[in-house]
């Protein structure tokens, strides 16, 4: 991938999250992002306010999704993004401590155990769709470029696949 196309991270730690709207301004207006990837319920709020369009200005996808909570915003539940699948990941630990009961097991486990419940992309309004004709959703790659001599890990502009 060409230098030119990489743009950085932006990452905010902050725990005040108003605090990080200068650095998401500055960083948007500075690299015009095709797509922002959020774990953050807030960002969609924040680029309203700003005046983006979503999806017309930029593309949002949020990574924890959750299509099996009958509660929260709607416009947050059919973004499009990761479904996390919270719904089953809390059935399989409620197994797994049942499983625990039965067989009369206490305390910590000598040995971890891991359970991996893979996530679902799912397409939403706030992604774009694929080419003029109002078709399925596309999917989006990732493109990451890696320069030690800068930052360790930057994401590309995002392009839309063939």
């Amino acid at each position: 991938m060409p230098r030119e196309e990489c743009i950085p991270l932006l990452i905010d730690q902050k725990t005040d999250i108003d605090a990080g709207r200068p650095a998401l301004r500055e960083w948007i207006r500075t690299y015009r992002p095709d797509v922002i990837i959020t774990a953050g319920s807030y960002m969609l709020g924040w680029l309203r306010s700003e005046g983006y369009d979503v999806p017309g200005d930029i593309a949002l996808a949020y990574v924890s999704l959750s299509r099996a909570t009958p509660h929260g915003d709607p416009a947050l539940q059919s973004m499009g993004g990761i479904d996390q699948a919270f719904k089953q990941q809390g059935a399989v630990a409620l197994d797994m401590l049942l499983s625990q009961m039965v067989t009369n097991q206490k305390g910590l486990p000598t040995e971890r155990k891991r359970i991996f419940i893979e996530g679902e992309w799912t397409p939403g309004w706030s992604l774009p769709r694929k080419g003029a004709a109002a078709g399925p959703l596309q999917a989006w790659r990732t493109l990451i470029c890696s320069d030690a001599a800068e930052a360790p890990l930057s994401a590309a502009k995002w392009k839309p696949q063939a």
